[in-house]
């Protein structure tokens, strides 16, 4: 009869103090889901599965973000599409792009070119370059229905920070126009800026 030991699963307390070694190693969970341990002590999810006679792997995370339950349920899912015909790496690179797509630079880039048509050359100017000066380095990448109101007041309170109390009125009013014209195209429901009136400080 075949050994069991094959087909134990991994515990938590496994995960957490698996040791780096001098080489990247690998834990088995079972069914393909493994834990690689590199020798710096990072911790990789890694899912090894077929599709269409190709041996795959697919990234599932870093531990700790990612534990080892969370890593469960997202080798399912993906044994899921793969049942259903659908490589999930491929799936995975789709979804990303898509993500990318509805961040928030993007759609402010749409916002703009809809509403830059009415306004001077010099004032689209100035409204873009507050944008790409003040909102995009920290609202620019995030998926725009992920961004709370404390992110919106982040970059209020750096333009504050230099003094430039007029620049954060404008900015915010542009931050909340971007989510106004989101929730116009169906992309969020509500608009996290609104939650901000006075909040500006008054010289």
């Amino acid at each position: 009869m075949a050994s069991n030991a094959q087909y134990e699963k991994l515990s938590a307390i496994q995960v957490k103090q698996a040791k780096p070694q001098a080489k990247t190693y690998k834990l088995a969970d079972g069914k393909g889901l493994n834990l690689e341990v590199r020798p710096n002590g990072s911790k990789y999810w890694r899912l090894s599965y077929r599709y269409q006679q190709k041996q795959k792997t697919l990234a599932l995370g870093v531990f700790p973000v990612v534990s080892l339950a969370d890593a469960r349920v997202s080798a399912l899912e993906a044994k899921k599409l793969i049942q259903k015909g659908v490589d999930p790496s491929v799936y995975k690179r789709q979804q990303k792009a898509v993500s990318s797509e509805l961040s928030f630079k993007p759609i402010a880039e749409q916002w703009f070119k809809k509403e830059s048509g009415r306004w001077s050359k010099d004032h689209a100017d100035k409204v873009w370059r507050s944008l790409k000066v003040d909102a995009f380095p920290h609202l620019g990448d995030m998926p725009i229905k992920d961004i709370k109101t404390t992110d919106v007041l982040f970059v209020i309170r750096k333009i504050e920070g230099r003094g430039a109390l007029d620049v954060a009125g404008r900015i915010k009013q542009r931050i909340s126009s971007v989510f106004r014209y989101a929730i116009q195209t169906g992309i969020i429901e509500h608009n996290p800026a609104d939650q901000l009136k006075n909040v500006i400080e008054t010289r």
